[in-house]
């Protein structure tokens, strides 16, 4: 979990994505500062799964066994400050879509924006210029911005199976 980039007191491990391999195979409390929040709104979905660059292709393959229903693909974005705009969640999020070979509803214009951003200033850059990244290069977090412009480096996709006071109970499969 995360409070403003850092651990939450009392977690074993904050939110970084090179912390992620411990949690595989395991249930996770997961608290964020935005994604809870959005994730929270998802509840209730026969199916919500937590994806970005670093999962995509499994998260992909897996939204693809549920080819009868919806697909919604949220960006967290930030929960606070004057602009809601997380660019890195918008490149994650075209990535999942862009692997899954849906058509997309609702958001065309957005993927688009997207899919020629990515084209044009790549991935790594796209997440080294978002205002997230300065505030974790800030908190000395830099390797974790480096570590998620990485595609589809896991098979890893955790799994929202329920909610308590405290956050999200994760299976991380």
């Amino acid at each position: 979990g995360e409070r403003e980039g850092m651990p939450p007191h009392g977690f074993h491990h904050g939110n970084s994505p090179r912390e992620t391999a411990e949690a595989y195979g395991r249930t996770v409390l997961f608290t964020t500062t935005t994604g809870t929040q959005r994730i929270l709104q998802a509840y209730g979905a026969e199916l919500v799964l937590v994806g970005t660059t670093v999962n995509a292709s499994a998260v992909a393959n897996i939204a693809r066994q549920y080819e009868w229903h919806d697909v919604v693909v949220i960006p967290a974005g930030c929960a606070t400050g004057d602009d809601n705009t997380a660019e890195e969640d918008f490149v994650g999020a075209t990535v999942i879509l862009q692997r899954l070979g849906r058509s997309v509803g609702e958001g065309v214009e957005l993927f688009a924006h997207w899919q020629e951003r990515i084209a044009a200033q790549g991935i790594p850059a796209l997440f080294a210029a978002a205002p997230h990244a300065k505030k974790l290069d800030a908190l000395g977090l830099h390797e974790d911005v480096e570590f998620c412009t990485q595609v589809d480096i896991t098979t890893a996709v955790p799994r929202v199976t329920g909610i308590c006071a405290w956050g999200l109970i994760l299976r991380g499969d």
